[in-house]
């Protein structure tokens, strides 16, 4: 026996495995009473029956409707079992072939302007890393600043910035990606310069909406934390709601009037 083979054979073939043991068990002489109908328990010969011959005289005696009902049972059982098998088959397809739409930013992060130091800009790339084409639908993308260790546990309720287009849209095959430059502005000096200390703690976040091959809903999370210790100032937050890919739930996001 191969080690991780499994001990039962597949579901498909305990119909003929049971079969084959009733035939097994009849030849050990496992025995039953036959119908009334088969009393005497004789042959014409005189001699008494043994169990073969009771069940094959059972068998004789069972009609073809009889038949026909263990054979359609047995057929529904294992089309019920084919069905399910299929329906793993599709999820497993579904989920290891579909599109991953991921968000993600190019080095250096945030750029500050020099002219005007309140004023910066990322520039981010949306991408397909999936098997099969995706549609974006959308791409949401923002900031916020709250003191230092703050704990993140929900996004802001206004998560678009005013300034970002809704019209976000494209059609990516695999390895395919668009960018987007997108510039955002701090509220004065202050804020400016308790960021840069990290007394603020600066967050960018937001989310692309896509549509895969197979027709589901999925939106992507992105979420980076401002840090002037590295060189690629856009690092990964301790926690927070911010990275993820899952499924829309009904009516979550601006496309479910498409077809």
């Amino acid at each position: 026996m191969q080690l991780g083979k499994p001990l039962l054979p597949e579901w498909r073939f305990w119909p003929a495995l049971a079969f084959a043991g009733f035939v097994a068990l009849a030849a050990i002489g496992w025995s039953f009473e036959p119908p009334a109908q088969l009393q005497p328990q004789q042959s014409a010969k005189g001699e008494e029956w043994n169990f073969v011959q009771k069940a094959l005289a059972l068998f004789h005696e069972m009609v073809a409707d009889d038949w026909i009902a263990v054979f359609t049972g047995l057929t529904a059982i294992i089309f019920y079992k084919q069905l399910r098998a299929m329906r793993r088959t599709n999820e497993h397809y579904a989920v290891t072939e579909r599109a991953y739409v991921k968000m993600s930013h190019r080095d250096p992060g945030i750029r500050w302007e020099t002219q005007n130091r309140l004023n910066f800009q990322i520039s981010l790339q949306i991408k397909n890393y999936g098997r099969t084409p995706a549609k974006v639908t959308d791409v949401v993308v923002n900031f916020f600043v709250a003191p230092k260790g703050t704990p993140i546990d929900e996004l802001p309720l206004n998560i678009r910035a005013k300034h970002i287009p809704k019209d976000t849209t494209a059609f990516l095959v695999t390895d395919d990606m668009f960018l987007q430059h997108l510039p955002f502005n701090v509220d004065d000096e202050a804020e400016r310069l308790a960021v840069d200390d990290g007394k603020q703690q600066l967050i960018v976040f937001g989310y692309a909406d896509y549509i895969d091959q197979f027709g589901t809903r999925h939106r992507a999370g992105y979420g980076r934390l401002y840090s002037t210790e590295w060189e690629n100032n856009l690092i990964f937050p301790d926690r927070g709601p911010f990275n993820y890919d899952r499924v829309r739930k009904p009516g979550e996001g601006i496309d479910w009037d498409e077809s």
